[in-house]
């Protein structure tokens, strides 16, 4: 594990929004992966690092959509897709939200 990495992640890969707190239009993505305080996407645009948006996602199984605030930390072009990986830390969201996020990462893995 990564050293800088404060809890362990969990791999998923579900469509999720990525809105912006100024107004601009929604952005598509991905995740591709999640911790207690933090998560990996693709999205269809670029974002600002150190800006804050509202993802908006599904947990695999799940018919809630969850809400959680997050700050960019790094929003980088992969050329083989054209999208843009992003890193962000998760600064806020609702107690429901958060509970079925700890049970999802905890949760032992499919074999």
């Amino acid at each position: 594990m990564d050293s800088r990495r404060e809890h362990a992640r969990r791999l998923l890969t579900v469509p999720s929004t990525v809105i912006s707190l100024d107004g601009s239009p929604p952005t598509n993505a991905h995740l591709i992966d999640l911790s207690r305080n933090g998560v990996g996407f693709l999205s269809n645009g670029q974002l600002r690092p150190s800006a804050f948006y509202e993802l908006q996602f599904r947990f695999p199984g799940q018919n809630v959509v969850d809400s959680v605030r997050i700050e960019v930390v790094y929003s980088a072009l992969h050329e083989a897709t054209g999208l843009f990986r992003c890193g962000a830390r998760i600064h806020s969201m609702e107690p429901e939200s958060f509970a079925r996020l700890i049970d999802y990462v905890t949760m032992p893995v499919p074999e």
